[in-house]
């Protein structure tokens, strides 16, 4: 569930918390139906594409956001499955929580571990390794060329078959 400034909490705010110096909370203050389309919009089920210019401005609006880190550590930890975190979507936020475990931090609790010692121990991580958060953005822009080229491709033999129909048609009467 959300709280005013749009976030889901995992855990009870803390005084001077960090969602407070969260660039996206002026927005959900300003107008928390367009901050949904930006940020926390995303249907389960996948029958409604996510409208992508207003994604793109919330990613960069989290790329500059003092508190970033914090945001996607909290969210990845804290399992949170639908919206824009930091500026990862889930299947990127897990991608970077699995990296992050394959290098012996605990991001994700099988056993009860504490929470906020795995967002804080995942946040480290995050900060000592800022060239996961690029790697992982361009493997993702990488998949999303690769689907767009095999979805051309898909569309383009029904095209080439009518047209080799078509220029086979004379040689048929030969």
């Amino acid at each position: 569930m959300a709280d005013s400034s749009g976030f889901r909490r995992t855990r009870p705010a803390a005084v001077g918390d960090w969602r407070e110096r969260a660039e996206c909370a002026r927005f959900y203050a300003a107008s928390p139906v367009w901050a949904d389309r930006m940020w926390t919009f995303e249907d389960a089920a996948g029958d409604d594409p996510v409208d992508p210019v207003p994604r793109t401005m919330a990613r960069r609006i989290c790329e500059s956001c003092p508190v970033r880190l914090e945001c996607l550590a909290d969210a990845t930890a804290g399992g949170i499955q639908y919206g824009l975190f930091g500026g990862f979507r889930r299947n990127q936020r897990r991608a970077l929580g699995n990296m992050a475990e394959s290098d012996g931090v605990t991001v994700y609790s099988r056993s009860g571990e504490d929470l906020d010692a795995r967002i804080q121990a995942f946040r480290d991580w995050l900060r000592k390794h800022p060239e996961a958060l690029k790697r992982v953005e361009s493997e993702d822009h990488r998949l999303k060329q690769a689907r767009r080229r095999a979805q051309r491709r898909r569309s383009v033999p029904a095209n080439r078959a009518s047209a080799q129909t078509a220029g086979d048609v004379p040689a048929l009467f030969q």
